[in-house]
């Protein structure tokens, strides 16, 4: 069994659904769902079912909340020994609003515990990590702890952008990406100083995709995948470069999906895929979180992902 350290954030995800057309200053009827997220906790949950060890570092609040999620974790087999309580500190909550299509129309984050996240970097969390076959972190983290552990850390790492407001905490540590997966507006964010001085701006999204994975690779990372919706997924190494077509074909709720396609992408890794390999296994575990009104599927298993990629 692979043995992976995931370092990111786990918050109490509220979600609401319109029976039909949002209409701006007004309410609409529809439906809402109330579940534990957060990339790192939903990274780490799809690799459990995925069939692997996990150890989760993260910051949890000490409110009803977060004694809540914190249990809900350990029952799916998640280790969080390594992970700290911040006493006073609310849960860290994740707000957002879909069209009736499934699609995100807007969303709020509550997450000022992570700010805390240094209290589990410590001396134990890195020797975890250094024993791990693979490491993966998620920009809730800082910058300065980011570096912190990229430093001490020795194993592969993968890295997962989370937003645009926070894709440029990994800016100093692109050189010690193993796998990088922002989607084209994260990857467009991260580099806007280089895109604004090569003048490139009537580029259709697969070539936006293509020079974006370019850049950075010259900045050290080893593979790259850029998601494009529903345009797939571009993915470029040293020695292998194309597009993964999108598997999904129903779309229920699109949150998560990108954490499912990182955690099929490492696990194809992890017995010894190639990037075409962990692109598909990527793209099939999104599709099966895209069917799910959760933001990770119950449906997810190696069984399962191996039948889609076969078929």
């Amino acid at each position: 069994m692979k043995n992976i350290v995931v370092v990111g954030g786990a918050n109490i995800d509220i979600v609401a659904f319109p029976d039909g057309e949002l209409r701006a200053h007004d309410s609409a009827p529809g439906h809402s769902s109330v579940t534990f997220g957060g990339v790192g906790r939903n990274i780490a949950e799809n690799l459990v079912m995925m069939g692997c060890r996990v150890r989760f570092v993260t910051v949890f609040g000490n409110d009803s909340f977060s004694r809540t999620m914190k249990a809900d974790i350990m029952d799916k087999g998640i280790d969080i020994s390594l992970s700290r309580t911040i006493h006073g500190a609310p849960c860290s909550k994740y707000i957002c609003l879909n069209s009736h299509e499934g699609e995100l129309v807007a969303a709020i984050n509550d997450m000022s515990v992570y700010d805390h996240m240094g209290e589990a970097i410590n001396a134990e969390s890195i020797a975890a990590m250094n024993e791990a076959d693979m490491v993966v972190l998620d920009a809730n983290t800082t910058a300065p702890d980011l570096e912190r552990i990229v430093s001490a850390c020795t194993t592969p790492i993968a890295f997962d952008a989370v937003s645009l407001s926070k894709v440029s905490r990994c800016s100093s540590i692109l050189n010690r990406i193993f796998l990088f997966k922002p989607n084209i507006y994260e990857a467009e964010e991260l580099l806007k100083e280089e895109l604004a001085a090569s003048g490139s701006t009537e580029l259709s999204l697969r070539e936006r995709a293509g020079l974006y994975a370019g850049l950075l690779r010259k900045k050290g990372v080893e593979n790259v995948m850029i998601s494009m919706g529903a345009d797939g997924v571009y993915y470029e190494n040293e020695s292998e470069s194309g597009i993964m077509p999108s598997m999904v074909t129903k779309v229920v709720n699109t949150s998560g999906c990108g954490d499912a396609f990182l955690a099929g992408a490492i696990r194809a890794h992890l017995e010894g895929g190639s990037i075409n390999t962990m692109a598909r296994y990527g793209s099939a575990a999104a599709a099966i979180c895209a069917e799910s009104d959760t933001t990770v599927s119950r449906r997810i298993s190696m069984e399962r992902l191996n039948a889609i990629v076969n078929r």
